[in-house]
């Protein structure tokens, strides 16, 4: 055989496995997003379900808490990075809410991760919370489930109404790691005035 017969054989080769691998990956995508869909169901149905046998009242799937929840768990996977969103309140700016919080988590499992979350007081706060809305997004990256509950309590103090004049006000949860811990606090952000038309 001749050195050209040889390469391209070897070509033929590669463009074979090239082709392979593209098909794997198309036919993979729809998988995983039904992986990531069936997962964050099962988040709030396990969400939902805690805060039934605390006597509470269910949240809601809200999509535009879904949206930003997923962009979050986005940015984690990227990292390799547990954090929370530093901006999550400004996310919401238009108001309607008076209180938001977060939780994330990294882990193997929706059943292990949401055990964590309820044994955790900072992330079980925010389950049994006064909320009445949650948007979950579950990512799968490096073998593992990146996720973000967000959870909403609507209308409120945050909301201007078209005939007021003031600004309202909004609980607004903000963790941090200090020391190796989470810590949690709530701040009161005043809301921005809306003009008069």
């Amino acid at each position: 055989m001749s050195y050209a017969t040889n390469v391209r054989k070897i070509l033929a080769g590669f463009i074979v496995m090239a082709v392979l691998a593209m098909i794997a990956e198309i036919a993979l995508a729809p998988a995983a997003r039904a992986d990531t869909q069936s997962d964050e169901a099962a988040f709030f149905g396990l969400v939902n379900h805690e805060r039934g046998a605390h006597g509470l009242a269910p949240v809601a799937w809200d999509p535009s808490l879904v949206l930003n929840a997923r962009a979050q768990s986005e940015r984690m996977a990227s990292s390799l990075t547990l954090f929370h969103n530093p901006n999550l309140a400004a996310g919401f700016s238009g108001g309607g809410w008076s209180a938001i919080g977060e939780n994330v988590g990294v882990g193997m499992d929706v059943g292990g991760l949401h055990h964590s979350f309820v044994f955790s007081p900072s992330h079980r706060a925010n389950i049994l919370g006064d909320f009445d809305r949650i948007g979950i997004g579950v990512v799968h990256a490096s073998g593992y489930i990146w996720v973000t509950e967000v959870f909403m309590k609507t209308g409120g103090s945050s909301e201007v109404g078209a005939g007021d004049s003031g600004g309202g006000t909004a609980t607004v949860r903000s963790c941090k790691k200090v020391k190796g811990k989470k810590v949690c606090k709530k701040k009161v952000k005043k809301a921005k005035k809306k003009r008069r038309r």
